[in-house]
């Protein structure tokens, strides 16, 4: 199941990108990026297990979405920067609140997603003969690292730069976790 992660995570940002510049709207683009993995991943890579599908389906939009949220942070915070120079930036008539909510819903449901692709995990994963001690101690730190930023980014307890730090360090986390996964069932097969 290394295929279908690597391929999503690759052409997730580059498609974004290129629907943002052609609707000209983060919200629709994202939304067409999330509709085109679902629809794609059923019709290419399920397995008819639907429980297992689910599972694989949300850690994909899970990175899918982090990806998009850390461009969109990346570029909220030039933009914030680009304010603050005095630089005025004509594709970006934007404003900045707007931007700071769309990236906040767009964290709200990539923390939803992540917290569905635990769940699936822990279902699917619950053998004893397997030790899952690593990938259940990422997992948690991710979300709990997530849902850490997610509410500091809401009550604007940190600034997007910091958030910026934290989902990176999420992401990092959610890739160990997914590789450790592949690794231990390779060694049981």
């Amino acid at each position: 199941m290394t295929i279908p992660f690597l391929i999503y995570s690759l052409l997730s940002l580059p498609l974004h990108f290129g629907l943002k510049k052609l609707v000209s709207s983060a919200f629709v683009s994202i939304l067409i990026v999330i509709s085109a993995t679902i629809l794609t991943f059923f019709i290419f890579f399920g397995s008819g297990n639907h429980l297992y599908d689910g599972h694989i389906l949300s850690t994909i939009l899970t990175i899918v979405v982090m990806i998009v949220t850390i461009y969109e942070f990346i570029s909220l915070e030039r933009h914030v920067i680009n304010l603050k120079m005095g630089l005025s930036d004509n594709t970006k008539n934007i404003p900045v609140e707007t931007e700071y909510k769309f990236v906040l819903s767009v964290l709200g449901f990539g923390l939803g997603v992540l917290f569905l692709a635990n769940i699936t995990g822990f279902i699917i994963y619950d053998s004893e003969g397997i030790d899952l001690s690593l990938k259940i101690t990422s997992s948690i730190l991710a979300l709990l690292i997530y849902i850490g930023t997610f509410l500091a980014v809401k009550s604007s307890l940190i600034s997007s730069k910091n958030a910026l730090r934290f989902l990176l360090l999420t992401f990092l986390l959610i890739i160990i976790s997914y590789f450790l996964t592949i690794t231990i069932l390779s060694k049981l097969s």
